[in-house]
């Protein structure tokens, strides 16, 4: 199912990948590599990139077998991080604008392609040269501002994302992710996502 997931729809869900007790002790790391929550900017976020960086802790939980698993089995290859990241945000937290992950290199700071000529992208039917995870530790929830996607099929066209589109109603079909804390979303680094602003 969660194969079916990635082909049809351009992403899957991993519910409760991790206990209570596991995003308990995430949480306090993150806190901890920005200085509490007076570490954060006056738009209520902070991002860490590398995470792995300023916060060396949470290697642990890269490591989980139930989602490495599955990621093997979507790219039909052994996985490897290129890259580690975080979002911390409060109730400021404004719209997180849609956008992808097509064509960024190993290093994150240069474009090597254009979204729609994705290497390999007339071939992707059962294979994902390139995925992402996102953890969410506080879950997706209309409280703290859902994750919103436009699913798509593994053998569609990227999406070019333009000014028109970064409003928070995409034009066409996207579908809210609403999911527990300790879930997970596999993307297709193709697939169009963004997230709305904290109720």
């Amino acid at each position: 199912a969660l194969l079916r997931d990635m082909e049809t729809r351009g992403f899957c869900v991993l519910e409760r990948l991790y206990s209570e007790q596991e995003c308990a002790e995430m949480e306090q790391l993150l806190l901890e590599a920005i200085g509490g929550l007076e570490g954060l900017s006056d738009s209520g976020t902070r991002v860490l990139h590398p995470l792995l960086a300023s916060a060396p802790g949470m290697a642990k939980f890269f490591t989980k077998r139930e989602y490495l698993e599955v990621m093997e089995a979507i790219v039909h290859d052994d996985v490897h991080l290129a890259h580690s990241g975080a979002l911390i945000n409060d109730e400021r937290r404004d719209f997180g604008g849609w956008h992808h992950h097509t064509g960024w290199s190993e290093e994150g700071v240069t474009r090597v392609d254009s979204p729609g000529e994705r290497a390999g992208s007339e071939a992707t039917t059962h294979r994902f040269d390139r995925i992402l995870m996102n953890v969410y530790v506080s879950g997706s929830t209309h409280q703290n501002g859902p994750l919103l996607v436009k699913p798509r099929a593994c053998t569609d066209p990227d999406e070019t994302i333009t000014a028109s589109t970064l409003g928070e109603e995409w034009p066409e079909e996207q579908e809210v992710v609403l999911i527990p804390p300790g879930s997970a979303v596999i993307f297709d680094v193709g697939l169009a996502h963004g997230i709305r602003r904290p109720a």
